[in-house]
């Protein structure tokens, strides 16, 4: 199995706005070192954008390292955009809050899935 540095992404308010944030995701190469690359995002579908891009980098590490339960992590990550997008639109319509929105994003997407979920595969990127 390949060894690799744990994914980390971080959403901060890039500004005092409520729309403009700033995406920072620690990313492992195939040679053993990490990038972190930033992602600025000017609103919600931007920020939904970013995290689809962590999972489907996340997914691709998966199958590569040979990971048998890839196909239904990938499948978690699909609910959550999915659900994540009904928000947005929720939020563009005017029927949900801008807090109930990070309040998905933070809660689920990022506790529930980055840091419960996710450590079900770090026994792949174990060294050793």
């Amino acid at each position: 199995m390949r060894r690799a540095s744990s994914m980390r992404q971080a959403a901060v308010p890039a500004s005092r706005t409520t729309t403009a944030w700033a995406v920072k995701q620690k990313q492992p190469c195939r040679d053993g070192s990490t990038v972190w690359t930033e992602v600025r995002a000017a609103g919600i579908a931007e920020l939904l954008a970013a995290v689809g891009v962590h999972f489907e980098s996340e997914t691709r590490l998966l199958r590569e390292a040979g990971y048998p339960e890839v196909e239904v992590h990938a499948a978690l990550h699909e609910g959550l955009l999915r659900r994540g997008r009904e928000l947005a639109e929720q939020h563009r319509q005017g029927i949900l809050g801008l807090g109930d929105l990070f309040a998905y994003l933070a809660y689920e997407v990022v506790a529930q899935h980055m840091l419960k979920e996710d450590r079900a595969f770090f026994p792949v990127f174990a060294p050793g």
